[in-house]
């Protein structure tokens, strides 16, 4: 179905309007109407969730057309399978963005007795809503450099984020997390540049009478595609998380402020996994079906280390990131499955730990 009103596109611009009024409303205003505007892409969602229209999807009506320089179409779009990553963004993001106002308050009176230079409510709130808006256009996007885009936006956002306001060695451990998420992206938008030469654009979607059509993929066993397809997967891994490149994400969690690790475990590296099941699995499916044996045992391992390293945590916010990563491999395990009840399963495993883990993250921020 496609919508009489860009309310997709809206919904992204609405928080970073939200957070520029900082300049004439008290913080503690602007931080409600930020959460207001969070809001929406949940509300909006679950009302067509409930109207039966996601089996076909709903699309905004704003698109450009790049198909002449295989681009493919820049449009957003919600579905059932990416409500669930819409709902909990929204949500978590709306409910830390309310939690946030006492917390920064403290961070910033701490930083400045401390001697440093402290950014204020401004730039946190103008980064907060550039962050939070990038992970909903992921949510949204059915072209893979309209997700890749998105990811890039949510990976600078929270990049400053934590150098700016985290603690202990703030800049190094941000830099590290920009590092290791930065090769990922390159990783993965390696592998969709293979699948835009074979097929001449980065949708995997198109729109015909208010439908969303989902392309088949070509088959292409070469070697080439293969490569390309091994990085596409191994960069959403990365950014999932998962046992072997999981070291990044530790560190991470346990300096940044806990608003944006109630953010960066529960949704960010969830969203790694929309990556996998949304483009990955259509880009390149009959690798997946040849590495499943090999997912399948590292979805396993991933369960079964993160649990156990986080059982010998002593810091509160290091034993949450651990108990991610053992998430991200139920996950995992779900995708593996490569079914389409494993895909339903994998959604809902990312709106249960998206809404719980965040829960737990702020709980760790109240003194």
């Amino acid at each position: 179905m496609e919508l009489g009103f860009p309310l997709l596109w809206l919904s992204l611009i609405l928080p970073i309007l939200a957070s520029l009024t900082v300049v004439a409303l008290p913080p503690r205003t602007v931080y409600w109407l930020l959460a207001a505007a969070l809001a929406i892409p949940g509300v909006v969602s679950t009302y067509y969730a409930f109207q039966g229209v996601l089996s076909e999807g709903v699309v905004d009506p704003l698109s450009i057309d790049l198909s002449r320089v295989g681009i493919g179409v820049v449009a957003l779009a919600v579905d059932g399978f990416s409500y669930p990553f819409v709902l909990g963004v929204s949500i978590v993001t709306a409910l830390v963005a309310v939690y946030s106002y006492k917390y920064m308050a403290v961070r910033i009176g701490e930083m400045e007795r401390e001697g440093g230079r402290a950014p204020g409510h401004a730039a946190y709130l103008t980064l907060y809503s550039i962050f939070s808006s990038a992970m909903l256009g992921i949510a949204y996007s059915l072209n893979f450099l309209l997700f890749i885009i998105f990811l890039e936006l949510s990976l600078l956002s929270s990049f400053l984020l934590i150098a700016f306001y985290g603690y202990g060695d703030r800049r190094r451990i941000a830099l590290l997390y920009f590092v290791w998420t930065h090769i990922a992206g390159a990783l993965a938008l390696l592998g969709g540049l293979y699948y835009v030469i074979k097929t001449g654009t980065f949708d995997v979607a198109t729109v015909e009478g208010g439908r969303i059509v989902y392309f088949a993929s070509p088959v292409d066993r070469s070697v080439y595609a293969a490569i390309a397809g091994v990085s596409l997967l191994l960069g959403m891994l990365v950014k999932m998380a998962v046992f072997g490149v999981h070291m990044w994400l530790p560190y991470a969690h346990a300096e940044a402020p806990t608003p944006i690790s109630a953010l960066l475990s529960p949704n960010l590296i969830g969203l790694g996994g929309y990556g996998i099941a949304r483009f990955a699995a259509a880009f390149y499916p009959w690798l997946l079906e040849d590495l499943r044996p090999l997912l399948l045992g590292l979805a396993f391992v991933t369960i079964v280390y993160g649990g156990l390293v986080a059982l010998s945590q002593l810091d509160f916010k290091r034993f949450l990131a651990y108990s991610s990563i053992s998430q991200m491999g139920y996950m995992l395990l779900a995708l593996a499955t490569l079914h389409p009840l494993g895909f339903a399963a994998a959604s809902l495993i990312f709106l249960g730990h998206a809404v719980g883990k965040a829960v737990l993250f702020m709980t760790a921020g109240v003194s």
